[in-house]
């Protein structure tokens, strides 16, 4: 809830406000002192750019995940007035934005996403033939979840999917390559490089899908391929992505997404065939684009490391 209200010289009110669920990531970006930077504003949430890394600071609404940070308050986000290039200052036990925000770092929920079930090749197919029956009716028409879930090629003027077909397409074909050779690696990282970036969207839709495959190696137990992408892919993202979109990135290497795809993503390891369908509905809300981007990435890498057994 809002802790507190001051006024400060120019008779504007100044937020003070107690976090209500932190992202395990965000939890320890926020706790090193040093200056801050507003790089992102939005009606309902800013990014700010920390000395450790970037969080998403909104309200109550926005979904629980790594990098975000909910707020509880009683009015709209946009009335904090917080826009980009504001400065402030991280003091560890709170954060202050100008004149208008200060934040107890220290207080609320730490959020981290639960274990998922162990990855059973079988069951983990049935729960990909649920998924596709939910997804290929509202596939929609611009960005890469027709390469998952529509029955059809892409649309001729779904320029995304159409960019973006032959390096799926590759990225795929090593994922199902069992043998475990530098050619492998070399055409997974080819592949994943050209995705960095492309698309609309303040978080690009490759972005995105690179963000399911991450999630997807890691609930495979693909740990040493994940870090060895992630270790290639992480000197090219200032030169390919914008800096939040990198972190988002970032914290899928470490397995970690919203909360909704894990929900989701935990579903289909279990089989959970009427389950998949609710979270499905809720993951593909995370951002305007990013939740369908995710779940295609997702999707093609579960079928294709599921495949090999």
């Amino acid at each position: 809830m809002t802790t507190d209200a001051q006024t400060d010289r120019d008779g504007q009110r100044q937020a003070r406000l107690a976090i209500a669920t932190c992202g395990a990531i965000a939890r320890e970006i926020m706790a090193d002192p040093g200056e801050l930077r507003v790089i992102a504003a939005f009606d309902h949430a800013c990014y700010l750019a920390c000395p450790r890394g970037i969080v998403c600071i909104g309200g109550e609404d926005i979904a629980k995940g790594p990098i975000n940070v909910s707020v509880a308050m009683t009015r709209p986000w946009a009335t904090l007035g917080v826009a980009v290039d504001d400065i402030g200052l991280s003091h560890g036990a709170s954060l202050v934005i100008e004149d208008r925000l200060t934040l107890d770092a220290t207080s609320g929920a730490t959020w981290q996403p639960l274990s998922p079930p162990p990855f059973t090749p079988a069951i983990v197919r049935q729960g990909l033939t649920a998924l596709q029956a939910r997804a290929a009716p509202k596939v929609p028409g611009d960005g890469l979840a027709c390469l998952a879930f529509a029955k059809t090629s892409p649309h001729a003027e779904n320029r995304t999917a159409r960019a973006a077909q032959g390096q799926v397409r590759d990225l795929i074909e090593a994922l199902s390559d069992e043998t475990p050779s530098q050619a492998r690696r070399d055409k997974l990282t080819h592949a994943a490089i050209l995705l960095i970036g492309l698309g609309p969207g303040f978080r690009p839709s490759g972005d995105s899908f690179l963000a399911g495959v991450f999630l997807a190696l890691t609930v495979a137990g693909q740990d040493r391929l994940r870090d060895a992408l992630w270790l290639a892919l992480e000197p090219e993202l200032a030169f390919l992505t914008n800096p939040p979109s990198a972190m988002h990135l970032s914290a899928a290497a470490d397995g970690m997404s919203e909360e909704p795809v894990h929900h989701l993503v935990n579903a289909i390891l279990s089989g959970q065939g009427d389950a998949i369908g609710w979270h499905f509905d809720a993951a593909v809300q995370c951002g305007d684009t990013s939740g369908w981007e995710t779940l295609a990435g997702l999707s093609l890498a579960l079928r294709a490391l599921a495949a090999q057994v």
